[in-house]
């Protein structure tokens, strides 16, 4: 063992040779504020490129901080017990190093310590070589060295992973490596330690993203697959290690007790995993009772199963990947209690997401599919029905068929609701009364007593079913018997399907019509002709109000058109007088008014009426 350095002395890996922020201004690690100032006006007297960046990077104490974290602390080193001699060994017998502190984290597990910060700068720069020397190869260039003994760059990368989760996921770990750094002039904080971290999380998924991007380029399609999959192993590390946190695990390690931060990976790596479930098994039957906690620890259980990367492909929405992945499992596999939960789990999200995108349909075949592959939790019926009936209610408004569809499927998968129930009630009146609508303007069209009998009794089956489902609506019952009576009244020959209020409405439309044909006569100066009209118009307008005397509009057309025969009556005596006709005193624009105020309340009654 070395005698100890100085806290504040730095040191390279031998392997990083890609120059860092320090190396561009030409100054050391351990440079303070005045020394990195000296040494931007250097480089930019040279001309150095990337020296604003540079200096940047080092002013700002937390963007610093990521530069330091993949550089060597001596006094780490030191007191891990690594001599002068074996710090050459990085460079020539790394793998021993790396025993060495394999050995250390061991032992000391759970702790985020020395050792865990030099194992993962190790193990960075590491991989970063060996990537590199595989590129060097493919591309003939030679730059770089193999290290001895290298293991397998996904090995290395797995590895990686299980390190750097670990002190992202341990803010505290990083505050006590920041404190120790005096040449920073600033006291760190949790928050800014939080802060580290989070950039530090960022930075190596930006590896993988460029190695990524770096084998697409080349059309390394094995390459691409490889990194993809180490990302989605970095990502479902870091959900893990969270889980594991939020649970609260501890061990004792030489007297004190530890908080474990890590994710799967690492307890792999530590032969901690097996340990880990047995706290989850005893934790499980202290909290039986409690809910909310045993949702916590199933989550973490499923955290630390092998199949938590399809997981948290659910959690990113990769429904379809998730799928496919379970499908590619052997049948052996597919009948794992655990992989039948994910299985069904992917099913129930997919369909929650086509009901959210309009697919009902889909969404009901999905979650039929979970019913076959594994009975709904009760969450899970919760859920669909919480679903079912926001999107239900929306249907309603503008499709009552697809939510009698929707409806009656959600009540296959979640029987007995009365809530759904009363709500396919509302469905079945709104369809069967917008079937009567259609029924009755179609009789209006075509006069084919068949086609209109055959729509209306579908109309009337329909508010059966809502009669059925809720009795005590007093307002579809008389819908109904409307409906009937409609059937009745086309089994009499010739004698229309309609009431006095649909006769009503025929006298009101060719009174409308009269008043047009009136006023066409009034402009070409037949005021004889006009004054016919207006009078036809004012009898028919009064046929309707006999069938109808309660409807407003109609009594309102008999003023208008009676004020209507009076001005033509005046023109045509005008015009037998002077012996020549005179336009009717109202503007055109006026007559259009009338004509739209008139228009409008038809088809405000019409809409009230029968819609």
């Amino acid at each position: 063992m070395i005698k100890p350095k100085n806290s504040d002395t730095t040191m390279k890996d031998p392997l990083h040779i890609e120059k860092n922020a320090y190396d561009i201004l030409e100054i050391p690690e351990t440079a303070d504020k005045k020394t990195i100032e000296a040494g931007y006006k250097n480089a930019v007297m040279r001309q150095t490129q990337d020296a604003v960046p540079a200096r940047s990077t080092l002013i700002d104490p937390t963007d610093r901080a990521l530069v330091d974290m993949f550089i060597y602390r001596d006094d780490y080193l030191s007191l891990l017990g690594i001599s002068d001699a074996e710090q050459n060994h990085l460079r020539i017998d790394r793998p021993a190093v790396f025993r060495k502190l394999d050995e250390l984290n061991k032992k000391n597990f759970p702790e985020i310590g020395p050792q865990t910060f030099c194992m993962a700068v190790l193990l960075y720069w590491w991989a970063i070589n060996e990537e590199e020397y595989y590129w060097s190869i493919k591309t003939g260039s030679n730059t770089r060295k193999s290290v001895a003994g290298s293991p397998n760059i996904e090995i290395l990368w797995q590895q990686n992973i299980a390190y750097w989760v670990s002190i992202i996921n341990s803010e505290n770990a990083v505050l006590a490596w920041l404190n120790n750094k005096n040449y920073y002039n600033t006291v760190f904080n949790a928050e800014k330690a939080k802060a580290i971290c989070q950039k530090l999380k960022i930075e190596i998924s930006r590896i993988f993203d460029r190695y990524i991007q770096h084998s697409q380029e080349a059309g390394d399609k094995d390459r691409v697959e490889m990194y993809r999959a180490l990302e989605l192993s970095y990502n479902t590390d870091l959900d893990t290690a969270a889980r594991i946190r939020e649970i609260g695990f501890k061990k004792e390690v030489n007297g004190r007790s530890f908080p474990i931060y890590c994710g799967k990976l690492m307890l792999q790596e530590m032969d901690q995993l097996g340990f880990i479930r047995t706290q989850l098994d005893v934790l499980k039957q202290a909290y039986v009772k409690d809910n909310r906690i045993i949702k916590i620890i199933e989550k973490v259980a499923i955290s630390l199963s092998e199949y938590h990367y399809i997981t948290l492909m659910i959690n990113n929405k990769d429904y379809d990947g998730a799928l496919r992945t379970i499908e590619g499992l052997s049948i052996f596999e597919r009948s794992r209690e655990e992989v039948i939960n994910i299985h069904a789990t992917a099913l129930f999200e997919k369909g929650k997401n086509r009901m959210e995108s309009d697919m009902t349909e889909e969404a009901i075949e999905l979650w039929k599919e979970v019913l076959n592959i594994n009975k709904l939790s009760d969450e899970y019926s919760e859920e669909i029905l919480t679903i079912s009936k926001a999107k239900a209610a929306d249907l309603l408004q503008r499709n009552p068929e697809s939510a009698v569809r929707l409806i009656c499927d959600c009540l296959e998968l979640a029987k007995n609701d009365p809530e759904l129930e009363q709500l396919l009630a509302l469905a079945y009146s709104r369809l069967g009364m917008r079937k009567l609508g259609l029924a009755t303007q179609e009789f209006e069209k075509d006069k084919d007593r068949d086609k209109i009998k055959k729509a209306i009794k579908s109309a009337v089956a329909d508010l059966e079913e809502s009669v059925k489902l809720n009795p005590s609506d007093a307002n579809t019952i008389e819908n109904l018997r409307l409906a009937r009576s409609y059937i009745d009244t086309l089994d009499i020959p010739v004698t229309p399907p309609v009431n006095n209020t649909t006769v009503s409405l025929g006298f009101n439309d060719e009174g409308i019509k009269l008043l047009k044909e009136a006023e066409e006569y009034s402009k070409s100066g037949f005021s004889g002709l006009a004054v016919t009209s207006a009078n036809n118009a004012v009898d028919s307008f009064r046929q309707a109000h006999r069938l109808n005397p309660a409807d407003s509009v109609i009594e309102k057309n008999i003023s208008i058109a009676l004020d209507w025969v009076a001005k033509y009556t005046r023109e045509d005596n005008t015009k037998q007088n002077r012996g020549q006709a005179k336009k009717g005193s109202f503007s055109v624009a006026n007559t259009f008014f009338i004509l739209a105020i008139i228009a409008f309340a038809l088809l405000w009654f019409l809409d009230k009426k029968i819609v």
